[in-house]
């Protein structure tokens, strides 16, 4: 009796996701496997592994943006060590970086309020 209840559930969870999962079958321009993600989360898994990682929530947030903010570069093309310079430099002159082209309006929003909190 149990199994035939876990057995309905299932099937009318899969019947219910039926057009998510077959989107790539459907439309052309979705990929069928998460390849891209995988092997964009490869560098940051096989960093870890080589190290011990770090010691407090602050260092995790800096280590998981800075390894974001490599993947977001590879993903566009531009170069890690310019856009660093181009923060840092922002930074120093106290003014908002040069990163429209990764902008959008929730990293606007989330840039505006930590600007306002600090």
């Amino acid at each position: 009796m149990g199994m035939d209840n876990d057995a309905g559930v299932f099937c009318r969870r899969i019947a219910s996701e039926m057009d998510a999962l077959t989107a790539c079958l459907r439309r052309g321009y979705i990929e069928p496997t998460n390849n891209i993600a995988e092997r964009a989360h490869r560098h940051p898994v096989m960093r870890r592994r080589a190290s011990i990682g770090t010691t407090t929530d602050k260092g995790d947030r800096l280590i998981e943006r800075g390894l974001s903010l490599r993947q977001t570069c590879l993903l566009h093309d531009r170069s890690l060590f310019d856009e660093l310079v181009e923060a840092l430099s922002a930074v120093k002159e106290n003014r908002r970086p040069r990163i429209r082209w990764i902008q959008t309006k929730a990293i606007r929003a989330a840039y505006d309020q930590y600007q306002a909190g600090a």
